[in-house]
């Protein structure tokens, strides 16, 4: 309330429901706790949620509403707008199609915003986005909010389908069985602009007090004639006969005016003429009040607002004293015959306190009788309403002397059901008595749920107790933790709020009790790692050896599916050998490989981090989900990682192999690159995914988590003078320049033992993650290879999903060249990266701090979006090595040479002196050659610049976004 400002009022809207119920105005912060009290105890008795959520409340806001219709491809209609401001205590009473007197830029606007929303979640079916307008300035095109949107149809959609002519309900029909919106003609182009305007009316079973109350009335109707005619409209219910029932809405009718007129005035003449022949009797009705709503000049001129009703109630709640003509013939009605209404006065004796009822409906249960003590808080009645059972509980402590209702009466609201006598030692009479009446144990057997806790209780032991004692012996013997002791080792203390704890198979007897339960083998929910929230999956090997069922593919998708729509990274801490042909036998038959986590998994790769923990032996799907993560790691001596185990090897080929050398390590992280790092116990595991997460954001849709750096940003390291040699065929460690121009111990390097020609980090500059690569001379003399290719690929389409920008500092002498990379597809995954780089835009700065040549180099350097070139002295380029160029393209010279090797030197020396890079720079064809030890500044100045960029980037990528 407080972030709001001076003269701000803040509104109270309940969750769960609306309606107007559960919703108070503040505005002042001393009646907050009074009002938030107040409207909590509606909702809880409107919807049995007593949730509430806060907006701001604009005093003078008319509610404009957009009709949408959408066919769950992202195409959207929209059939223009309503006007919904008219409301009797936030419920509407009046609505108009299309809004009058509203600007058309800002309808245009709102009416756009409605349709983006609707598109962004491939909207299917009818469904209202609703708005609010600041009706102070209607001139200001950006003075609207967007407050909610109702996936149904609305009671008002029928002045939709006057102005347009188009049935609603019938397209809604058409869409849920599959059909598009340009099977039923229904696209935007053939939405036709609305004819005139039409009013709608709700005629309800009530009357309205000056004061502003509403007083529901009961009975039978005696006579009942709806208006009709061109441009009118009645949908009713209502006949002649019908008693009414306070069970259900005292909307009686629907009376709608059209008029193809541009005149508004035409509209609501038609209408107050159609209420005026509307004939009703045996009940009350609020017809005088939409008549007399109907004449109010301010409504004439559209001058109103959600509030307009309450500031004007008395007005329009006036008798109409033969003002309002009835245009039907007044002929005699039959005998009304009343339902049976309890409405009769009660009064209260001195010294006890009325017990009213909290809303209109049917006494349901009486759980008290006459004499018997309360305390506060027990139940006194349950009273039936809408389909929704309503408890009615004493404020006091004391003694029943009253009861004015009986079972299957009908009270309205605030009738006097109960009077209690005040009696402070009622407590303690009600120990020592230990009587409770006969409906009241009823009731409490009925209502108790303490044998449910109990169960739950159980369950939820059972399930904690994993696969049972022995089997969790027998794992922890291995040195491994179970699933629940690595959760809680990986995330902050207490924060793990579990999902699906329950799911799993069991055995009843045959009075269908409980006497078995074996829990699923995976464990999902939601966590918090260093206060940042996660989505955690992990596998239980103490259970079927981790042999999946189908309450693990059920948790493993509503996991993944449920991080996507949150927007929270994933982490699976993989432990389980897939499925089993056990399983077949169970279910009796087999299954097609489809199952939910081959279609969601890959889902998740371009909206939020995907990391994968291999904890032990994984095979099968696990297996493919290891690879289908941002991140992963393996603990040394522990885990092993195969498509398929030694017993499908053998069976397929008749070769033993043991689980380790199938896929230990030495075969997933160091020759495969399946698996990115290594780790040498869990604990360290975990480690590694804390730290890998704290550099990228939540998701897609949100910054990359800056944090404050103590490194000086201008830090010149004389390291970086002298670290590269003279000698190009000279190798040097590149690392120690990381450690000279990266923020102080940010370094993270991911695979580190595959494709070792090219390094990969993430670090921090002046507190940004950064994304870096650096060649190694060291391996293949820093070249590129097809597992450094793949390495990079990876690792700049993560950095391009997460918003990454990307520091490139290049010393590479080309793809790996030879019969053996030829003939493993150099050329074709060298291609790739080439396109990879070429689709990215996050900024991208490269360093060439020594030799780039040939395609290869071209992976380098990016010419598009934003980005930057620096060059080191020691910068040496070309489109190939001059070494191996000389020889192709001076061949007939050397070889008519007297001397070929001095004829060769010759050339070498005189085309050598072509590659300075100071050459280069004279020519503009790279932008700066500077001193590298004022790599760290410029480094720092880029980064800092990027963030204006990577703020219009935010989303899904359109182009390069990550893959396996």
């Amino acid at each position: 309330f407080g972030s709001l400002g001076n003269g701000s009022t803040m509104i109270l809207k309940a969750v769960a429901g609306g309606g107007g119920r559960g919703a108070r105005a503040v505005s002042d912060v001393a009646d907050l706790k009074t009002l938030y009290a107040e409207a909590t105890a509606e909702a809880m008795n409107a919807f049995g949620v007593g949730t509430l959520f806060a907006e701001r409340l604009i005093n003078r806001a008319r509610h404009i509403e957009v009709q949408i219709l959408g066919d769950g491809s992202g195409a959207v209609s929209n059939f223009g707008e309503r006007e919904c401001s008219v409301q009797r205590r936030y419920q509407k009473v009046m609505e108009v199609a299309p809004a009058p007197n509203l600007p058309d830029g800002l309808r245009q606007r709102i009416i756009e915003s409605a349709q983006r929303l609707a598109s962004a979640v491939h909207y299917r079916s009818l469904g209202t986005f609703e708005f609010l307008v600041d009706a102070r300035d209607l001139t200001n095109e950006s003075g609207f909010y967007f407050i909610e949107a109702n996936a149904r149809l609305q009671v008002e959609h029928t002045v939709t389908e006057a102005v347009t002519g188009i049935d609603l309900v019938e397209a809604q029909l058409k869409l849920a069985t599959g059909a598009t919106l340009a099977d039923i003609g229904l696209e935007q182009a053939d939405i036709p602009e609305a004819r005139g305007f039409a009013i709608q009316a709700r005629v309800n079973m009530e009357t309205v007090t000056p004061d502003g109350r509403t007083l529901p009335s009961v009975g039978t109707l005696s006579a009942f004639d709806p208006p009709s005619g061109p441009g009118v409209r009645t949908d009713t219910f209502g006949y002649a006969g019908y008693s009414t029932s306070p069970s259900f809405d005292s909307l009686i009718a629907k009376v709608i005016g059209h008029s193809k007129s541009d005149d508004f005035g035409d509209a609501i003449r038609r209408t107050y003429r159609a209420l005026s022949e509307f004939r009703i009797e045996g009940v009350e009705t609020n017809l005088t009040f939409l008549q007399n709503l109907l004449h109010h000049p301010d409504f004439a001129s559209m001058q109103i607002h959600t509030r307009f009703v309450d500031e004007q109630i008395a007005t329009l709640a006036a008798s109409s004293n033969g003002s309002h003509p009835k245009r039907f013939a007044e002929i005699a009605a039959s005998a009304v015959v009343a339902a049976p209404v309890n409405v009769a006065e009660v009064e209260v004796p001195e010294g006890t306190i009325a017990v009213a009822s909290p809303t209109q409906g049917i006494v349901a249960e009486l759980t008290v009788a006459v004499g018997d003590a309360v305390r506060k808080g027990d139940q006194i009645a349950v009273m039936e309403a809408m389909k929704f059972f309503h408890t009615v509980r004493a404020e006091i402590s004391g003694v029943v002397r009253i009861l004015a209702v009986a079972e299957g009466d009908t009270a309205l609201e605030g009738q006097t059901l109960a009077a209690i006598e005040v009696f402070d030692e009622a407590d303690a009479v009600f120990s020592e008595r230990g009587e409770i009446s006969d409906a009241r144990d009823r009731f409490q057997r009925n209502i108790g749920w303490d044998a449910e806790l109990d169960e739950l209780e159980l369950r939820t032991s059972l399930a904690h107790q994993m696969g049972g004692e022995n089997n969790v012996a027998f794992h922890k013997g291995r040195g491994k933790l179970t699933v629940r002791e690595r959760i809680d080792a990986l995330v902050d203390p207490g924060s793990f709020e579990e999902i699906g704890t329950l799911a799993g198979s069991a055995t009843y007897d045959a009075d269908g009790n409980l006497t078995g339960f074996t829990p699923a083998n995976t464990v999902v929910g939601v966590s918090k790692i260093n206060g940042r929230k996660v989505m955690v999956n992990g596998g239980d090997f103490t259970i079927r050896g981790g042999a999946s069922d189908a309450n693990v593919g059920n948790k493993t998708a509503y996991s993944e599916r449920m991080a996507i729509e949150w927007r929270v990274p994933f982490i699976r801490l993989l432990d389980a050998a897939g499925g089993s042909v056990r399983t077949f036998e169970q279910i009796g038959h087999t299954y097609l490989p489809n199952g939910p986590g081959h279609d969601m998994s890959p889902h998740l790769l371009p909206v939020v981090p995907s990391v994968a923990a291999v904890m032990g032996s994984v095979a099968g799907l696990p297996a493919v989900q290891a690879a289908l993560a941002h991140f992963s790691v393996m603990v040394k001596n522990t885990s092993v990682l195969f498509a398929g185990g030694p017993p499908v090897v053998k069976a397929a080929f008749g070769i033993d192999i043991t689980k380790e050398d199938l896929g230990d390590a030495s075969v997933q992280v160091y020759q495969s690159g399946v698996v990115n790092n290594l780790a040498e116990s869990e604990e360290e595991a975990f480690d590694m995914i804390r730290q890998f997460l704290s550099y990228l954001p939540d998701s897609v849709y949100e910054m990359p988590p800056y944090e404050e750096s103590t490194d000086d940003r201008n830090r010149r390291d004389e390291l970086l003078k002298d670290i590269v040699p003279r000698d190009n065929k000279t190798v040097f460690d590149p690392r120690p320049i990381l450690e000279s121009i990266l923020d102080k111990d940010s370094i993270f390097e991911i695979a580190p033992h595959f494709g070792a020609g090219r390094i990969t980090v993430l670090a921090r500059v002046n507190g940004y993650p950064v994304g870096v690569m650096i060649n190694d001379s060291r391996v293949d003399g820093g070249a590129t290879d097809i597992k450094a290719a793949e390495k990079i690929i990876r690792f700049i389409e993560m950095c391009e999903t997460f918003h990454l920008p990307i520091i490139n500092l290049a010393d590479d002498p080309g793809f790996m060249i030879g019969l053996e990379s030829e003939s493993s597809g150099m050329l074709r995954v060298g291609a790739r990266l080439h396109a990879v780089m070429a689709d990215t835009k996050t900024p991208w700065l490269t360093f060439v701090i020594r030799q780039i040549f040939g395609v290869a180099g071209g992976c380098h350097i990016r010419l598009s979006g934003m980005h930057r070139r620096y060059s080191w002295p020691s910068g040496n380029w070309g489109s190939m090595h001059i070494e191996g160029g000389v020889d192709a393209a001076y061949r007939r010279e050397i070889a008519d040479s007297d001397d070929p090797d001095a004829k060769r030197e010759e050339i070498q020396n005189r085309l050598k002196q072509l590659a300075s890079p100071f050459r280069t720079a004279q020519t503009f064809l790279v932008e700066e050659i500077i001193d590298p030890r004022n790599t760290r500044p410029l480094l720092c100045d880029f980064v800092e610049s990027a963030q204006a960029v990577i703020k219009t980037q935010l989303g899904p990528g359109q182009a390069a976004r990550w893959r396996p």
